[in-house]
């Protein structure tokens, strides 16, 4: 008995360190020094978020067939990637949005992110660089041993625009 939790003991920290490294990163802009919760990220991917803190407009990107990011949009929108796309053409086609660009390799969104202020992506990190961004954590709170969202994010709607003027 003592032998298998040892053994369960050695080999937990090493699935850890592997889950970590499979799972999908959010990256900024690094000019972005913002700070999200997972409820928070859900608000922006859905499209209920629009503006950084800062006043940017939050970019929407990700790379097309990534798995695991399409895995991490459906956990924070609840919407599987053809209903978040359809969620998207949707608001594009009323007036309230605009599409998230999607990309076909992780190097072409790293380099959006890095060119464009207020861009956020999602995307696994399967040996692309992420130097020259920013991987944004996910703030969270423990509440007797179970993770809750800290609403950290801090974003404002700038001043009202006159239409036409966006």
């Amino acid at each position: 008995m003592r032998r298998h939790r040892l053994t369960v003991l050695l080999i937990l920290p090493v699935f850890a360190f592997f889950a970590e490294a499979t799972q999908p990163r959010i990256i900024v802009n690094p000019s972005n020094s913002a700070m999200l919760s997972s409820v928070d990220l859900g608000q922006v991917l859905v499209g209920k978020e629009r503006y950084w803190e800062n006043g940017e407009k939050i970019q929407i990107a990700y790379v097309e067939g990534d798995l695991g990011a399409e895995a991490a949009i459906e956990e924070h929108t609840g919407f599987n990637i053809n209903r978040y796309k359809q969620h998207w053409k949707r608001a594009v086609f009323s007036g309230h949005g605009s599409l998230p660009r999607q990309f076909q390799t992780p190097t072409e969104a790293i380099a959006y992110v890095f060119e464009t202020p207020g861009a956020i992506a999602i995307l696994s990190p399967n040996g692309a660089s992420l130097k020259s961004v920013r991987i944004l954590p996910l703030a969270t709170m423990s509440y007797s041993g179970i993770n809750k969202p800290d609403p950290v994010l801090r974003i404002s709607k700038p001043e009202q625009k006159p239409l036409g003027h966006e």
